[in-house]
């Protein structure tokens, strides 16, 4: 049986920052390891990690004395490969001492190894830690003390972007799947997000919705990305640019435009995001991008201006009726002749 390799401290060192350049959590990570007892089986049970079907571990308390000390909830963990490179963050969620036969049926199925039974867990626990008696030369006996752990994945290896993605420090803006369409249609059916549009939208609105940014895309070459968290792959909304509609300033040229979902807001991924829009655009030669909204939302002017673009001016929006709450808007603008604009 060959044993894993120890952690690739390079690799596991950069892995780490990258973590930590997403997320803003401080330190060092609590511990660095790999699961099993041997290369094979860090390799299984770090894919079972990946695939989201192990959420839980067990180790023998006896490990600690030697070791870092047992974890604590809210630890930060990196999971390593059978080579020794990184593949996952761990967040510790709970942790319990007792015996070897005081696992529970939950326990086992969350640990999701084997049949993910009672069981089958007892049965191969015992015989795992037998392993671990022999190699090292010490006594757990049948019923050891072990340390049950629970954990989430918030960071897994950076990937490399596909055709028409782009990667930014937290974010992956992407083209549109259809599985995006249940967490596009809760976003687009939340009060808050929807407040200074005309009104939420059910289903059938929000999938037409989705089919027109889908359009834009084939027929401009671009349109608006899908936004998810690297870290977790959590749908967070769209950014990119999208035609100015008739009628407005900039008529038929790009504007930038976001939407996020209500927990993202307030972290800076819509300027993160809107910013390679800019920069795309950029690189397409555009002359210049738009931007709009109601005097009311002062949270796209605000992202307005951190992005480099100025008041152009006011105009009645000839979407809304005379009359209507949303006709009075406003349009930045942002030419892109010179150096890149973008604010501290």
């Amino acid at each position: 049986m060959d044993a894993a390799a120890e952690p690739d401290r390079a690799a596991v060192a950069a892995f780490w920052e990258s973590f930590r350049s997403a997320t803003g959590v401080p330190g060092e990570p609590a511990d660095v390891f790999a699961f099993g007892d041997s290369a094979a089986m860090a390799d299984e049970l770090a894919d079972l990690v990946l695939a989201g079907t192990k959420r839980a571990t067990a180790g023998a308390l006896a490990e600690h004395d030697e070791h870092p000390p047992p974890p604590s909830v809210g630890d930060h963990a990196v999971v390593v490969r059978g080579d020794g490179t990184p593949v996952a963050v761990l967040r510790t969620t709970e942790v319990r001492v007792g015996p070897l036969s005081s696992v529970d049926d939950a326990f086992a199925r969350d640990e999701g190894e084997g049949d993910r039974t009672r069981d089958w867990w007892v049965a191969a626990h015992r015989a795992f830690f037998r392993r671990v008696s022999e190699a090292t030369g010490t006594s757990l006996g049948e019923d050891p003390e072990l340390v049950f752990e629970r954990f989430v994945v918030v960071f897994t290896a950076p990937a490399s972007a596909g055709p028409d993605e782009v990667l930014t420090p937290r974010l992956r803006l992407r083209p549109w799947a259809d599985a995006d369409r249940p967490a596009f249609a809760a976003m687009n059916a939340d009060p808050a997000v929807m407040e200074h549009l005309p009104a939420v939208l059910d289903r059938a609105g929000s999938d037409l919705l989705l089919d027109r940014l889908v359009a834009v895309w084939s027929e401009r070459g671009h349109g608006l990305w899908a936004l998810e968290r690297r870290a977790d792959g959590r749908f967070l909304g769209w950014a990119g640019l999208n035609p100015m509609p008739p009628g407005t300033p900039g008529a038929g040229e790009w504007e930038i435009g976001w939407r996020l979902v209500r927990e993202a807001w307030g972290h800076g991924y819509a300027t993160e995001a809107a910013r390679e829009g800019l920069r795309l655009a950029r690189e397409r030669g555009e002359e210049r991008v738009w931007s709009m909204t109601v005097p009311a939302n002062v949270r796209s002017t605000a992202v307005m201006r951190r992005l480099g673009l100025s008041f152009h001016s006011a105009f009645d929006n000839p979407r809304f009726a005379e009359g209507h709450r949303l006709r009075a808007h406003v349009a930045y603008v942002l030419e892109l002749q010179g150096p890149p604009g973008d604010a501290p």
